[in-house]
């Protein structure tokens, strides 16, 4: 059932990022990249498990994330991916403090779910914490690799994949190592440490086939418009 709705998730970003691009331009990347962290914060506090491990929840969301900043790259949109990655670091600060106080809210007389939300957010406190620190070094250090990265290859599919080979496994160390200190025992952080990298760098490989193409076809009918005139 996990492994059915990673793949809808997958679809479903697929579509967001190429629907958004092709109809609000880069104003649609960046409410898909909005949106979509905003999932991802929710979602780090959860944990699924896809075939016989544990993945944390919001492996497919923090892909999008990923991509949606490599696709401003690739428009070379520089300085509106370093403002969207410090808009997103107040977005999820705000985020963070709201999901606290919200943890203490006194519930109505038939209202459960206020309790679980007390032991997911003020148990889970350092996640609050480090998510937004985790997601905001991790998106800088992704604009400065990539272009790095492309610089060298000029290659969508191999900037995206190298790219996340580091940015990937420092943004999980932080939140694993410093978010889980104490909560989890140090093997168990390490399993699912791997085990989420391993998945999401698929997940990469999927995304940057899909942002390849999409850039093939943006080159091809600009060819064709030159061509015609």
């Amino acid at each position: 059932m996990n492994e059915l709705i990673m793949i809808c998730i997958l679809i479903i970003g697929i579509l967001s990022i190429y629907l958004s691009n092709k109809v609000l331009k880069t104003f649609g990347i960046k409410i898909v990249f909005i949106t979509f962290n905003l999932l991802s914060f929710i979602l780090s506090f959860k944990f699924l498990t896809l075939s016989t491990f544990q993945i944390n929840a919001n492996i497919m969301t923090y892909c999008i994330e990923f991509t949606c900043i490599s696709l401003l790259i690739e428009k070379k949109l520089n300085k509106e991916a370093l403002e969207l990655i410090n808009i997103n670091l107040i977005i999820n600060i705000f985020s963070a403090i709201i999901l606290y106080l919200m943890a203490y809210y006194t519930q109505s007389i038939n209202d459960t779910i206020a309790i679980n939300m007390v032991n997911v957010f003020t148990n889970n406190y350092k996640i609050l914490i480090i998510y937004p620190i985790a997601t905001y070094i991790s998106l800088r250090l992704l604009v400065y690799i990539y272009n790095k990265v492309e610089k060298l290859y000029d290659n969508t599919f191999i900037s995206m994949v190298s790219t996340y080979l580091a940015v990937g496994l420092i943004y999980l160390i932080i939140n694993y190592f410093i978010g889980y200190y104490k909560i989890l025992k140090l093997p168990s952080i390490i399993k699912i440490l791997l085990s989420t990298y391993m998945v999401e760098l698929i997940i990469i490989v999927a995304y940057s086939v899909a942002l390849t193409f999409l850039n093939s076809k943006k080159v091809k009918k600009w060819q064709h418009q030159y061509y015609y005139w």
